[in-house]
């Protein structure tokens, strides 16, 4: 009958392997309610990790426009410096792209942002 629910046997097969008697009714409320929480679960494991997969790169955007901005301006040492030091990185991208700085910082969290 669950088969016919659901269109597969998951759901059964859940509970066979975690309510011990098959079929018991009571049990079915506690199956189902862990399954949820298994879902959820990897839903919140699934987007985090498609997060910050988006942050990661948007952060490396704008690095990227920010090496091109100093080149362009023949600020090679600013440049060389951004490569190890990561706070000036950040405060040159502050200073040069405010509004994609603050772009990053809402949706990301500051996960990137260690300089700040």
């Amino acid at each position: 009958m669950l088969n016919t629910f659901v269109g597969s046997n998951e759901l059964k097969n859940y509970m066979d392997d975690n309510c011990g008697e098959k079929g018991v009714a009571r049990n079915m409320c506690k199956a189902i309610t862990e399954l949820i929480e298994d879902g959820r679960r990897d839903g919140i494991k699934d987007g985090r990790k498609e997060g910050r997969k988006e942050g990661q790169e948007e952060y490396r955007e704008l690095v990227n426009k920010l090496n091109s901005k100093l080149c362009d301006d023949g600020r090679m040492d600013d440049l060389k410096r951004t490569f190890t030091d990561r706070a000036y990185q950040d405060s040159l991208i502050k200073e040069l792209f405010p509004d994609d700085w603050a772009k990053i910082n809402e949706t990301s969290g500051d996960y990137y942002v260690q300089g700040a």
